[in-house]
């Protein structure tokens, strides 16, 4: 399920700050604003895919195939970054072993970078029909067992970090006030 990301500006104090009146060239600053929002909006998917890949094991290609950008076009000046993606396999991430046979206890995981690979004492590996390895729990219900599949969080989960989200609003904002700046600078160029 697609998850928007949302992020603030206030266009009207930087319109002040560049000293322009609204009332001489709307049609032009609507356009200056939108393409200072679309260059904004480029600042905070770069940053989100590479602090998500600095702090978790995942690749930044992977994560900026799940980051969709919704561009501001003429006078709407509206722009999202939309993230979307399902819950992966443990074994996307980092495990140890990656092959069988797995000896009682020594399967461990990790998604984040920080802290190492930690052991799941009941998981082991399961070949799949397609050759992939699928790291596995049996769980015990009286006389019942069920094998279920180890999943670890989507994209989305990861890139909505608060610490990775507070890193991209701030670079997307300095990025919006250069980038409009520049563009109100050059509006009778077009």
């Amino acid at each position: 399920m697609p998850v928007p990301i949302y992020m603030t500006f206030d266009v009207s104090s930087a319109l002040r700050r560049a000293g322009v009146i609204i009332k001489e060239a709307p049609d032009e600053i609507r356009r200056s604003v939108s393409l200072a929002i679309d260059r904004s909006l480029e600042t905070f998917r770069t940053t989100s895919v590479r602090e998500t890949a600095h702090k978790y094991f995942v690749k930044q290609q992977y994560v900026r195939a799940h980051l969709t950008l919704k561009k501001s076009y003429g006078g709407n000046m509206n722009g999202a970054v939309i993230a979307s993606s399902y819950r992966r396999l443990l074994s996307h991430y980092n495990i140890s072993p990656k092959k069988p046979p797995v000896k009682d206890g020594t399967f461990r995981g990790a998604v984040k970078r920080v802290g190492g690979l930690k052991p799941i004492p009941p998981a082991f590996l399961m070949p799949a029909k397609n050759g992939e390895m699928l790291p596995t729990i049996r769980d015990k219900f009286g006389d019942y067992e069920r094998l279920r599949t180890l999943r670890s969080p989507s994209v989305t989960q990861l890139v909505k970090n608060k610490e990775t989200v507070a890193e991209a609003e701030e670079r997307a904002r300095e990025t919006f006030e250069k980038r409009l700046i520049h563009e109100l600078e050059h509006v009778g160029d077009y």
